[in-house]
């Protein structure tokens, strides 16, 4: 494994190369008017890291992140709907431990519909949307 150091809004740290070279390819494409959801998902395990992976990625992607976490993480559908109008174009977004909101079948529909229905809605917001999420053995 080789790391880079990486400078987002003041802040610096070391990246992994091979996460930030592709990290690369949406920064560049969100300017030629792409949105990005990108799942961040371990095996079942709980305190893996895909919360700090989402966020040092998120400040990666939008120099902002940092600075507007309280409004940038959020823990479910409707949250992320209103935070993601909000931040408005080119922000980064977490939607964190997404399972909750997405694991039992009930809610899953009612969820799911939500969310396609924003990501079709904030398509000219070019955000960045993050999904941490356990799955695996916790959910089957």
């Amino acid at each position: 494994m080789s790391y880079t150091k990486v400078e987002s809004g003041g802040m610096s740290w070391n990246f992994h190369t091979l996460l930030k070279e592709n990290l690369d390819v949406f920064k560049r494409n969100i300017q030629n008017d792409w949105d990005v959801k990108i799942l961040v998902s371990g095996d079942g395990m709980t305190r893996t890291s895909k919360t700090t992976i989402a966020c040092q990625s998120a400040q990666y992607m939008d120099d902002s992140f940092a600075k507007n976490w309280r409004d940038r993480i959020v823990f479910d559908g409707q949250k992320l709907r209103a935070a993601g109008l909000k931040a408005g174009k080119m922000a980064s977004m977490v939607y964190d431990e997404a399972a909750r909101g997405l694991s039992v079948k009930d809610t899953m529909a009612k969820m799911s519909k939500s969310l396609v229905a924003f990501f079709n809605e904030c398509g000219d917001l070019n955000l960045t949307i993050f999904i941490v999420m356990q799955i695996g053995r916790a959910h089957v």
